[in-house]
C-alpha cells in the first residue's frame, strides 16, 4: 500500500487515520523578525519560517539525510559549529513532524504572544511562490489568546522551540503583575497534556504496572507525580485531569486530595464517667461537656472523620456507643471543644473484663492505662479487631469496618523502596508492639500493598495507584514475594494463601503500580527477569530541547549538556548521563542566573561526576576540561568554586563555546 511513499507521508497518513497520542506537541514559532509576518500568517492560516535553501522537507527520506543537507547549505552561516548546526536543523525539521492538533504559539520577542493555534490538516507545505520564508505549516489561529508574558529569555535565540508544560501553563496565565488596563483573553485556553503522561497511561492500562527509568535528573519522579494526579483525577471525574496540571496550587491541592483518603484517620477510645456525662445522654442530646484526660497529647491528634468507640466506666463497664468526630480540637467561647456526632448505640458491647483478657487488646493504650482518662488511641489493627467484635455482638451496627478499610488509603499511595525495605513492610509481617509490662510483643500487621488491595477490593469501580519511588533500591523479589505472579494482568483475581496470616489474597484489577528507577544506581539489564516481564518500561532521557536558547553568562546550556553527556556516555555509558532538570529552576524554566547555575553545578553536578570517576581526576578532566580540573593537585582549580562567572567562563572555554549572541537566523 505504501510503495513509493516517503516516511513523512506515511507518518501523516497514520496520524490522520488513528492518532496514537491523544495529546499535543507544543512549540513556539516566531513569525519573522519582530513578528513582521504575523498579519500574513493570521490572514492565510499558517506559520512561516525561512532556511529556504535547504529545500522541501518532504523530499527527505530521513532526518539524518536532512541534517546532512542542512549542514552542507548552512555550515558557513554557523561558522562550522557542529552542535549549533544540528540544533538549528532540528528547529526546521520540527515543522515536518507537526500533525493536526499540535499547538503552535506565535511569539514577538521574548515577552509577547501574538496568537495561539492548532495545526490543521494542511500540515507542512513549502510555498515557493512566497519567495522567502517558504516553509509553512497550516494553523487555525486564535488571536484572542494574544497576551504579554513573563520573558522567556531563550526565545531570543530560537525561531522554533519546544514549549514545556510549565512554560505553557505560565503563558496561559499571562504576565505576572500585568497592569489593570492590559488586555486579557476571555476565550478558553487550548488544553494540552504532555505526551509522556499519555504514554504512561496507555502502558498502565495494558500492563497494570509501569517503571519510568533513566539517568538522574530526567524528571522521573516529577512525571510520576504529575501523571498520578492527572490520571486519577481524570478517571475519578472525567474532564478534570488537564485542569489540575494548569496551576501549581491546583496541582498540589489535587494531589493531596487523592493521596489523602483516610490514611491519617484513626479510631479513639473515649471514656464516659456517669458522674459527669453518659453515652445515653449523648445519644439523646447530641452533645456533652467533658474534661481533658491524662493523655492530653491525644486531643491535638484527632481529625475530622475519626471514629470513636464509647466506653462507660460504671455501672455497665462495657462499650455502649460508636460516634464520629466532625470537627477536631477547636476554640469556642466556652473553651476548647471536639465536635462529635452519634453513629450507633451498641447493644451487648464487649465488657471491660473481656477486653482486658483479650490477647489482641491486652496491650492497647486504654488497657495499659486501665481506662483512667478520657481519650485513648487505638492502633489500626486494634480498632479493626474491636469494631468486628462489636459487630458480631450487635448485628444492627453499620459496616464501619469495611467503610473505614476502604478509606484507610487514598486513591494514590506513595512509598520509597530502600535496602532495608521488606516483605513485612509491603505485604504483611510481625512487628514489635509495646506491652503493659514495658517489654515488646510481636503482632501481625498488614503492609502497604495489602492495605491498598483491600481498599481497592471494596471500591471495584475506582482506580488505586501505588507509586513506588526508587523501586530498584529494594530487593524486589523478596519485597513482592508470591505477589510477583499476582500482579500480572491475566493473573488478577487469582488467589494465593499468604504464608503468615494464612489469608486468601488476590490483587484486584483496579490496582495499578507505577515505579521510578535511576539507571545511574542500577542498569535495567541487571533487574530480575521476572520483574522485567511483568512491568512495562518507559525511558526518560535528557531533553536538551527544554534548554535550547538558554544562555547563562556566555554558556549555552543546551550545548553544554549535549557535549557533557556525549563525553559521559563514551566512558560510563548512556545510562549515567546528566538530566536536564539539573539546569532548570524550581518553576521548570532554564536557569538564567550565573550564581544559581554555579551553585547547582558545584553541589549537584560535580559530586555526581566525581562519583562516576571514583576520584580519578584524569577522567574528571575528560568530562569538564583542563580549565576546570587540576589533575596535578587532584581538585577543581582554585577560585572557580568561589567565583561564579570564572567558573562559567572556564566551562565555556573547555566546551569550545564562544560567548553566545542572538543568531541572525533566516527565520
Amino acid at each position: 500500500m505504501f510503495d513509493g511513499w516517503r516516511p513523512s507521508e506515511i507518518m501523516w497518513f497514520l496520524y490522520a487515520w488513528a492518532d496514537p497520542r491523544e495529546s499535543q506537541r507544543i512549540v513556539k514559532i516566531a513569525p519573522g523578525s519582530d513578528a513582521n509576518l504575523w498579519p500574513d500568517c493570521l490572514a492565510n492560516g499558517y506559520i512561516r519560517v525561512g532556511w529556504d535553501e535547504v529545500g522541501d522537507l518532504r523530499e527527505f527520506d530521513s532526518r539524518d539525510q536532512f541534517n546532512a543537507k542542512f549542514a552542507d547549505v548552512f555550515s558557513a552561516l554557523y561558522k562550522g559549529n557542529g552542535p549549533k548546526i544540528s540544533e538549528k536543523a532540528g528547529e526546521v525539521w520540527t515543522l515536518s513532524e507537526l500533525v493536526p492538533g499540535d499547538i503552535v504559539i506565535a511569539n514577538k520577542g521574548t515577552s509577547r504572544v501574538v496568537g495561539i493555534g492548532t495545526v490543521t490538516d494542511r500540515r507542512y507545505v513549502k510555498h515557493d511562490e512566497l519567495g522567502q520564508f517558504t516553509h509553512t505549516v497550516g494553523v487555525q489561529w486564535d488571536e484572542t489568546q494574544a497576551r504579554d508574558i513573563d520573558p522567556i529569555k531563550r526565545w531570543a535565540f530560537k525561531t522554533v522551540a519546544k514549549v514545556s508544560q510549565a512554560e505553557y501553563q505560565q503563558i496561559l496565565k499571562g504576565r505576572t503583575n500585568a497592569p489593570a488596563s492590559a488586555p486579557t483573553s476571555q476565550a478558553a485556553p487550548v488544553a494540552a497534556v504532555d505526551p509522556v503522561l499519555r504514554d504512561i497511561g496507555n502502558e498502565l492500562e495494558r500492563k497494570g504496572q509501569v517503571i519510568l527509568y533513566g539517568p538522574p535528573g530526567t524528571g522521573k519522579t516529577y512525571n510520576a507525580r504529575r501523571f498520578a494526579t492527572w490520571w486519577l483525577n481524570e478517571r475519578l471525574s472525567p474532564g478534570t485531569g488537564a485542569a489540575v496540571l494548569a496551576d501549581q496550587e491546583a496541582f498540589r491541592a489535587a494531589e493531596e486530595s487523592i493521596a489523602g483518603g483516610a490514611s491519617d484517620r484513626r479510631v479513639w477510645w473515649v471514656v464516659a464517667n456517669p458522674k459527669e456525662w453518659s453515652w445515653t445522654q449523648f445519644a439523646t442530646e447530641k452533645s456533652v461537656e467533658y474534661r481533658f484526660g491524662r493523655i492530653e497529647r491525644n486531643y491535638a491528634l484527632v481529625n475530622n472523620g475519626d471514629l470513636i468507640i464509647g466506653y462507660e466506666t460504671s455501672p455497665t463497664k462495657r462499650i455502649l456507643a460508636v460516634a464520629r468526630i466532625t470537627e477536631g480540637l477547636h476554640i469556642t467561647p466556652q473553651g476548647e471543644k471536639i465536635t462529635v456526632v452519634p453513629v450507633h448505640e451498641v447493644a451487648k458491647g464487649p465488657t471491660w473484663d473481656e477486653i482486658a483478657a483479650d490477647e489482641t487488646l491486652a496491650h492497647s493504650e486504654p488497657v495499659r492505662n486501665n481506662s483512667r482518662g478520657t481519650l485513648f488511641a487505638l492502633s489500626r489493627e486494634e480498632a479493626s479487631y474491636l469494631l468486628s467484635w462489636i459487630a458480631e455482638r450487635d448485628p444492627t451496627m453499620p459496616d464501619l469496618t469495611d467503610a473505614d478499610a476502604a478509606a484507610e488509603v487514598g486513591y494514590l499511595t506513595r512509598v520509597t523502596f530502600h535496602p532495608s525495605y521488606t516483605y513485612e513492610d509491603f505485604v504483611e509481617g510481625y512487628k514489635p508492639q509495646p506491652t503493659g509490662s514495658g517489654s515488646l510483643a510481636l503482632r501481625l500487621e498488614d503492609g502497604v500493598f495489602k492495605r491498598v488491595c483491600r481498599a481497592a477490593r471494596l471500591k471495584p469501580d475506582k482506580p488505586f495507584l501505588l507509586l513506588i519511588d526508587e523501586i530498584n533500591r529494594g530487593n524486589i523479589p523478596k519485597i513482592f514475594g508470591e505477589l510477583i505472579t499476582l500482579i500480572e494482568r491475566d493473573k488478577r483475581g487469582m488467589t494465593v494463601t499468604l504464608p503468615q496470616s494464612r489469608e486468601k489474597f488476590d490483587v484486584p484489577p483496579n490496582v495499578y503500580v507505577l515505579g521510578t528507577m535511576n539507571t545511574a544506581d542500577r542498569s535495567i539489564r541487571l533487574l530480575d527477569a521476572a520483574l522485567r516481564r511483568r512491568f512495562a518500561f518507559i525511558e526518560l532521557m535528557p531533553d536538551t530541547d527544554l534548554l535550547h536558547g538558554a544562555v547563562v553568562g556566555g554558556l549555552d546550556l543546551a550545548l553544554f549538556l549535549e557535549i557533557l553527556n556525549d563525553r559521559i556516555a563514551k566512558v560510563e555509558g548512556r545510562e549515567k548521563q546528566i538530566g536536564h532538570s539539573f539546569l532548570l529552576d524550581e518553576t521548570g524554566h532554564p536557569i538564567s542566573d550565573v550564581d544559581a547555575f554555579a551553585a547547582q553545578f558545584r553541589h549537584e553536578i560535580i559530586p555526581l561526576l566525581q562519583e562516576y570517576a571514583f576520584e580519578d581526576y584524569l577522567e574528571l578532566e575528560s568530562y569538564l576540561g583542563k580549565g576546570v580540573v587540576d589533575i596535578d593537585s587532584q581538585r577543581i582549580r582554585p577560585g572557580l568554586l568561589d567565583d561564579s562567572q570564572a567558573l562559567v567562563d572556564a566551562l565555556a572555554a573547555g566546551f569550545k563555546q564562544a560567548v553566545a549572541t542572538a543568531d541572525a537566523d533566516p527565520a
